[in-house]
């Protein structure tokens, strides 16, 4: 039975280890998404590195968008969407949404507060996505 053992503790220890992996690999592309140039992104901060209260001014200070330009980044290629009155440029998150790239590509230059809700609101997400 000790040979088990040994194996149940070296499974354990890996799946620890990639869990470890990652958040840390989730750190960076909320990191990534966050240190972007452009309209649709860079200026918010991430969470793990800004208190909430700085993060709502940062928004405040992001340039107006409006929903003609939205409009514009429907594609896989370039995707915007919009949740509560903020535009984010999701184009690199796609492939690393926890609900899948689907999710987002049926919001793609829409305004996908609503559908955001639905999901997240009971979750802890809205904070996730600045």
């Amino acid at each position: 039975h000790a040979p088990l053992v040994v194996c149940a503790v070296v499974l354990v220890l890996a799946f620890i280890a990639v869990i470890m992996l990652v958040a840390e690999l989730f750190e960076n592309i909320l990191r990534s998404l966050s240190s972007k140039a452009g309209p649709a992104s860079g200026k918010v901060k991430s969470l793990l590195e800004d208190p909430e209260k700085k993060i709502d001014i940062e928004i405040r200070k992001l340039p107006k968008i409006t929903m003609d330009e939205v409009l514009k980044h429907d594609q896989e290629k370039d995707c915007w969407v919009v949740i509560h009155g903020v535009v984010y440029d999701v184009t690199d998150f796609l492939l690393f949404h926890p609900g899948g790239k689907v999710m987002l590509l049926k919001h793609c230059g829409t305004d996908g507060s609503h559908a955001f809700d639905g999901i997240n609101a009971n979750t802890g997400h809205p904070k996730v996505i600045r």
